[in-house]
């Protein structure tokens, strides 16, 4: 029996140390910043990873994750240039730059510190986008929207390290404008090329104009004086030929008179018996 209680009051004793030092003992990981409290008052901030001790019942220690985090901010509605509405998604890198401050400001809280995140987010996306064009507003806001949401927030011990647009979304109105502009000018930039492919065929097919006149204008040019050589030639010879034989030559000529003029079976000559135009026919009676 004596043995028993024994082992029951080391077993005791021991349960007792553990929740002492567990009372009194805490750690600090990696990654991770610390405060402690006493009686609700910051005694210290910025707890270095490692092991440390607390005074029980008194200290209270608040450890939270203190690596960079990733907020997808969707959804919030902007007003451009005109009073376009659009959609913005961004997303943010941040982290806790100030565990005194996160502790006093969202009370620590993850939901609620993003939640504050949101709101600054929406507003600096609001005051960027605002009275300016959509393009002029996407362009170059990167660095803009880190120094506007990294600026207020800093009263929440939070530090913004990276803002960027993930995605700007239209309305269906901004749509059917959009489309209606893309498609006008694309018409117009149809036409534009019809009507500079009409000027150009018309410039192409009036030099080919000029150069069919020119090649024949040359070709008559030669052409005829071609046939002024041949009329010439023919000339010369039948001059000669006349000098030769001039009987033979007033009959070749009275010959193709008679093929030329009696070629139509339809022609009528009146003539009479004398003419000289019948002197290589035979006429009965004459």
């Amino acid at each position: 029996m004596t043995r028993r209680v024994h082992h029951a009051v080391v077993a005791l004793a021991a349960v007792i140390l553990l929740v002492a030092l567990n009372a009194t003992l805490y750690t600090v990981r990696e990654g991770q910043v610390a405060v402690v409290t006493r009686f609700g008052r910051v005694i210290q901030g910025g707890v270095s990873p490692g092991l440390h001790g607390k005074i029980p019942f008194a200290d209270s220690v608040h450890i939270f994750d203190g690596r960079l985090r990733t907020l997808l901010v969707t959804g919030k509605a902007v007003l451009t240039r005109g009073k376009r509405r659009v959609k913005v998604d961004t997303y943010v890198k941040w982290r806790i730059a100030d565990a005194r401050r996160y502790l006093a400001a969202v009370g620590g809280e993850r939901r609620v510190a993003e939640e504050r995140l949101q709101e600054v987010v929406a507003s600096a996306l609001r005051n960027a986008f605002g009275g300016k064009s959509l393009q002029a507003a996407a362009a170059g806001q990167g660095h803009r929207l880190v120094a506007t949401v990294d600026r207020d927030v800093a009263d929440y011990g939070i530090r913004v390290v990276d803002v960027r647009l993930v995605r700007i979304g239209l309305s269906g109105g901004m749509i059917s404008t959009l489309d209606k502009k893309m498609e006008g000018a694309q018409i117009a930039q149809a036409q534009k090329i019809t009507a500079q492919a009409m000027e150009d065929a018309e410039a192409i097919r009036a030099q080919a104009d000029q150069k069919r006149a020119a090649v024949l204008a040359d070709a008559y040019v030669k052409a005829e004086k071609i046939r002024g050589a041949a009329d010439a030639e023919a000339t010369t010879l039948y001059a000669a030929a006349y000098g030769r034989h001039p009987h033979f030559f007033v009959f070749y000529r009275s010959l193709r008179a008679y093929e030329k003029g009696f070629a139509n079976a339809h022609t009528v000559l009146i003539l009479g018996p004398d003419s000289d135009l019948l002197r290589y026919l035979p006429i009965a009676g004459r």
